[in-house]
């Protein structure tokens, strides 16, 4: 299938009532994206560490730490603010149009993030 029909399909229905609740079924039971597998969670791990890499390279990582972590479009799983909570960011707020991630998918990431080799730092 090609993405755009995927996109189409999906921003259809979440135009439709009671739309929410179909797409969640279906990210559920059909696409089964709401598991935090391992490379779902590497794949997030990387696309962290690469922003975290960069505060590094401008001398600017204390502002994890220090500032506060803003998440825009948060999704499913919070793979990148756990990260940064690894890492020692202790301030985020987490946003999303639609909030989609549930208490349940937040500790399926947790649990998965520790899994994950290679990580910087373990959860506590």
């Amino acid at each position: 299938m090609k993405w755009w029909i995927k996109v189409s399909a999906f921003k259809a229905l979440s135009l439709a009532p009671g739309g929410f609740r179909l797409y969640r079924w279906f990210q559920e039971n059909l696409t089964g994206s709401l598991v935090p597998t391992h490379d779902r969670v590497a794949q997030k791990i990387e696309v962290g560490l690469r922003y975290h890499n960069y505060l590094q390279s401008a001398q600017a990582d204390s502002l994890l730490v220090a500032g506060r972590h803003v998440d825009i479009g948060s999704g499913w799983h919070p793979t990148i603010p756990l990260l940064y909570y690894c890492l020692g960011c202790n301030s985020q707020v987490l946003t999303d149009v639609v909030p989609v991630m549930t208490p349940e998918t937040a500790w399926q990431t947790a649990a998965t993030l520790p899994k994950w080799p290679g990580r910087p730092v373990a959860l506590t």
